[in-house]
């Protein structure tokens, strides 16, 4: 999961929407629903899941935050150079023979070399919104806000028993 609002402008520039009411919010908000939806049910079932949450690199940092999931998952093979690839593109973009996703939708999966940050980084993105365009569009977030924080809480909660 990732701030809604943030989603939203992301999502404003990889699909190149000019008018925020061609955005589509319905779409938007269901993403956001199906996704709590998954995760309550893998609780529900005794799966073993941490739900992703992208604000966690700034607050914990990336070798933190995956160091930990690895921890809880049970796995002791964690590596810098799973968050850290320097001119290389992450290994999983190499796999990819076709333009999807086009590279300017994955810039931070990058290398440094490719335009990219080098390595798995939180970083804010560039606010596009007008005062205006961001009342508009957080009116029609409202239902993404309250799953953003519901998952966030649980993440967190997981996340701080592996201390």
């Amino acid at each position: 999961s990732r701030d809604p609002l943030e989603t939203v402008i992301s999502w404003k520039i990889m699909w190149k929407i000019e008018d925020l009411q061609d955005f589509p919010f319905d779409g938007f908000n269901e993403s956001f629903r199906l996704n709590l939806i998954g995760i309550r049910e893998a609780r529900r079932n005794n799966i073993n899941m941490i739900p992703y949450i992208h604000e966690l690199l700034r607050d914990l940092g990336a070798e933190n935050l995956i160091g930990k999931m690895f921890k809880l998952f049970g796995f002791d093979n964690f590596r810098t150079q799973i968050i850290e690839w320097g001119n290389e593109d992450a290994y999983w973009t190499k796999n990819v023979k076709y333009d999807i996703p086009p590279k300017r939708w994955i810039v931070g999966a990058l290398g440094k070399e490719s335009g990219g940050r080098g390595g798995l980084i939180w970083k804010p993105i560039s606010q596009i919104l007008s005062p205006e365009e961001i009342e508009f569009v957080m009116e029609k977030i409202k239902p993404s806000v309250e799953v953003h924080k519901e998952i966030s809480a649980l993440a967190k909660d997981i996340l701080q028993t592996s201390d």
